[in-house]
């Protein structure tokens, strides 16, 4: 099944041209020990380069365990790998692929966790000679014995040098955040530092890490400090050496501003972008941008659509992608005046951020959610999510945002895409991992949903 783009010609400094093509649906294929009605909760998706993707995801098999799958695109087919599992692992273990970073065709990096009857372990995988491995993630000495321990996002600038972080309970139960360093096939675990006023029992955790370049690592995360008020930490790598320190906040926070950064992305070290949301002094919660400019962090808070509730949009930051320093794409979600949960779609140009609700697909007034979004170059960027009846695609062109119904692959409905689910290595070629419902007699199934968009 396809749904056809409008020509859009793309007007923005240093870029001018004609993009027309096709968005193409595919079953996401499975293992042969898939359950008849899967469920596959897609985490994430990237492309190295053009026709050349990885995404991860968990599925249900025929003993009813949720097991791992890596699917990969090359040479315009859709290939599915059982994810491995480390040695030893239970046969009931439930497993959690959350996050794949590839800094080249031929070489990827996963994060994830392992969940047993009395713990949750981290794991790594490594695509390496076209082969996966799959390796258990070292613990920070002094964890606890049933520690809940996972790796929540991983980035790999070169083959063999990746960075996954996440958190773990240490001796005494309280959360702390981990960061795992790969060197070649050796990983180690360390205990994330924390800024000098986190409390005795932080419930630290690191969310999101980008590394742009080796050894020059941006994480994000949350910790409550020793007044007990939640704060945002941001822990950054100079080589070897990690340093936190609590991130700035917009003038009207709260003093305990219940502040939240879920992804961070990076053009380069000092050049980064990092969203989220925070409570305001009056009560409303508002998306929140952190953006560090030549190595300084300023803090403001995100713009909301015009129809937002102006007491309180309850809005959040989901995602943001800079192919320059003069211009982002972001996707936010926030309510309206008339109480119906909106998405909201936020550019940065010319040193101001602007916002607008998501047009959504015509005649379909449902709620709107947007996830994923990702700029191969200035001025052209493609978003994911869905409404309550289907999947959407917004792309963004000449200044405008314009909406793609998803296709589906033959009988089915309600596609649904969630964060870091698209990715566009070039204006010509995107691809997109979700999920949708598809039919069968009077017992609807849980499919996996792979999308390709190619240019005529």
């Amino acid at each position: 099944a396809g749904a056809r783009v409008a020509g859009a010609r793309v007007a923005g400094p240093g870029l001018v041209g004609v993009v027309r093509g096709r968005w193409t649906a595919t079953e996401a294929p499975l293992p042969g020990t898939a359950a008849v009605s899967p469920s596959p909760g897609v985490r994430q998706l990237t492309c190295a380069s053009v026709g050349s993707c990885v995404g991860v995801a968990s599925f249900t098999d025929t003993s009813g365990n949720r097991s791992g799958v890596i699917e990969q695109l090359s040479y315009g087919r859709w290939k599915a790998t059982p994810a491995p599992v480390p040695a030893g692992t239970p046969a009931d273990a439930q497993v959690v692929l959350s996050s794949v970073s590839c800094p080249s065709t031929r070489s990827c990096g996963i994060s994830g966790y392992l969940d047993t009857a009395d713990s949750r372990r981290p794991e790594v995988l490594t695509l390496r000679d076209g082969r996966w491995t799959a390796q258990a993630a070292p613990l920070v000495p002094g964890t606890e014995s049933e520690s809940s321990t996972s790796l929540s996002s991983i980035s790999c600038p070169r083959p063999g040098r990746c960075v996954a972080v996440g958190r773990y309970q240490d001796g005494e139960g309280h959360f702390q955040g981990l960061i795992e360093i790969q060197s070649g096939s050796r990983w180690r675990a360390r205990r994330a530092p924390l800024p000098a006023d986190a409390g005795p029992d932080p419930v630290g955790g690191l969310e999101w890490v980008t590394c742009p370049a080796a050894g020059r690592c941006t994480a994000v995360g949350a910790y409550v400090d020793n007044q007990g008020s939640r704060q945002l930490s941001l822990d950054v790598t100079a080589g070897r050496t990690w340093t936190s320190f609590t991130a700035p906040l917009p003038a009207d926070a709260a003093s305990d501003p219940v502040a939240y950064l879920g992804y961070v992305t990076c053009r380069k070290a000092g050049n980064c972008l990092a969203v989220g949301n925070y409570v305001t002094s009056l009560g409303a919660a508002e998306g929140l941008f952190e953006r560090q400019i030549a190595g300084r962090w300023r803090a403001m808070p995100a713009p909301v659509p015009a129809d937002a509730d102006p007491e309180n949009p309850a809005a959040t930051i989901k995602e943001a992608s800079c192919p320059t320093v003069y211009f982002c794409a972001a996707t936010g979600a926030y309510r309206d005046a008339n109480n119906a949960s909106r998405a909201s779609l936020l550019t940065l140009s010319n040193g101001t951020w602007g916002a607008v609700s998501a047009p959504a697909p015509v005649g379909d007034e449902s709620g709107r959610y947007l996830s994923g979004v990702s700029c191969p170059s200035a001025y052209r960027c493609v978003a994911d999510g869905s409404t309550n009846a289907s999947g959407m695609f917004e792309t963004y062109a000449r200044g405008r945002w314009t909406v793609t119904v998803a296709p589906l692959p033959g009988s089915g409905f309600h596609a649904v895409f969630l964060s870091t689910s698209v990715s566009c290595p070039a204006a010509r070629m995107c691809a997109a991992f979700g999920s949708y419902t598809k039919h069968n007699g009077t017992r609807p199934q849980g499919q996996g949903l792979l999308e390709t968009f190619s240019a005529r």
